[in-house]
């Protein structure tokens, strides 16, 4: 499960919000700023 509460006064970040879709899509673990195409963690 995944949630994000944005104030409405903040902006939102279309590039994070597909980076973090796709870390949920890799099925893995997935470590602080991950970026698409970098491992996932071996735990």
């Amino acid at each position: 499960m995944y949630s994000v509460v944005n104030h409405n006064n903040v902006g939102r970040d279309v590039d994070e919000t597909l980076r973090v879709l796709q870390a949920l899509q890799t099925g893995g673990l997935c470590p602080a700023n991950w970026k698409p195409g970098q491992s996932t963690l071996n735990v």
